[in-house]
């Protein structure tokens, strides 16, 4: 068929239908949901106060466990900042992938819901140690 046969709600199969249905039963009936939600304000804060330690972070959005940090600088493009903030991320052990709209200026983070305030806490330290480096680097 076409694509938009592919696409279709029709087109899909009943286990595709059911997976999805106890995967939205599970996040419903578990405490995951509300502990994203309590995470999320601390979160944010931490994400905003990484714009008044680095002008180069220039936006902040997300909601819950996804959030985009925007770069640009006069002396380092937003797309080379992200490049490098990325790949120095993942020596540290953090995934982080570029976004951005085909831009490529943005980072985009996506914790697993189920990780702890502990490990979100030394992941965001070790992010904004990047963060540091990648810009005193200029």
């Amino acid at each position: 068929g076409s694509i938009n046969d592919k696409l279709s709600i029709d087109a899909a199969n009943k286990a595709d239908i059911s997976s999805s249905q106890k995967n939205i039963d599970i996040l419903t009936s578990t405490p995951l949901l509300k502990e994203v939600k309590k995470k999320e304000p601390w979160i944010r804060d931490i994400l905003h106060s990484l714009i008044s330690s680095f002008p180069e972070v220039i936006d902040i959005r997300g909601t819950g466990m996804i959030w985009g940090i925007s770069f640009n600088s006069d002396k380092m493009s937003g797309p080379e900042i992200a490049k490098r903030v990325c790949r120095q991320s993942l020596d540290h052990g953090l995934i982080v992938r570029i976004g951005g709209d085909g831009k490529g200026d943005n980072i985009i983070l996506k914790p697993p819901l189920i990780t702890t305030q502990e490990e979100l806490e030394l992941g965001f330290q070790l992010f904004e140690q990047v963060i540091g480096d990648v810009v005193s680097k200029k």
